[in-house]
């Protein structure tokens, strides 16, 4: 090998070397400790955001075409306000991950289970969509409406009316997911505390 090509060789690994640690220090912390670690990630490929991206589990074979016509996509990831941003989240305790996948007859729901629901009647008004269904083996209803929040990036609001009980969710169109951060929580037990929102 030629001195140049030497040469050449030496200053190609020592920008790799450079620019590994500085992919190492941009990365941004929200809480370090022995316990846990939170931080943004920002790698789109990373082993995290294809955890948050993976609906193998769920019955996705469904015809969805009716659905589709008027929330534009049946699967669903949560999403979280943080200091004025967007970011996904990816929880210390997967029972607090949250996914929707909706087709023409059912509402699947993953929280710390996958349960299915059949559809009993979806509505339209105006731009927000209704759907009614019932529990597994239960006569009992629930009412989900779904609320634009901003169409443009696939945000929008989630709320379970259960009997007295409401809830309220942002979601986001799965097909969308790689536009926004992920906020990670890295913990050594399950007891560790999810990071906190803005509602």
């Amino acid at each position: 090998m030629s001195k140049r090509n030497k040469y050449l060789v030496f200053v190609l690994i020592i920008i790799t070397c450079i620019i590994v640690n500085a992919q190492k220090n941009d990365t941004i912390f929200i809480k370090k400790d022995k316990f846990q670690k939170i931080f943004i990630d920002k790698n789109k490929n990373s082993d995290h955001y294809q955890l948050i991206s993976d609906f193998t589990d769920f019955n996705t074979l469904k015809n969805s075409s009716n659905v589709k016509n008027q929330i534009l996509n049946s699967k669903w990831v949560q999403i979280q306000s943080y200091k004025g941003e967007y970011f996904l989240y990816y929880p210390c305790d997967q029972i607090n991950e949250l996914k929707y996948v909706i087709n023409g007859n059912q509402v699947q729901i993953k929280s710390s289970e996958i349960v299915t629901y059949n559809i009993i009647s979806l509505k339209r008004r105006r731009q927000n969509i209704n759907i009614k269904y019932q529990e597994p083996n239960s006569q009992k209803q629930i009412l989900l409406t779904i609320i634009p929040i901003d169409q443009e990036k696939g945000i929008y609001k989630f709320i379970t009316f259960d009997g007295n009980l409401q809830y309220e969710k942002k979601m986001l169109q799965s097909d969308k997911y790689k536009n926004y951060n992920l906020i990670v929580n890295e913990c050594t037990e399950n007891k560790t505390s999810e990071l906190d929102f803005e509602h």
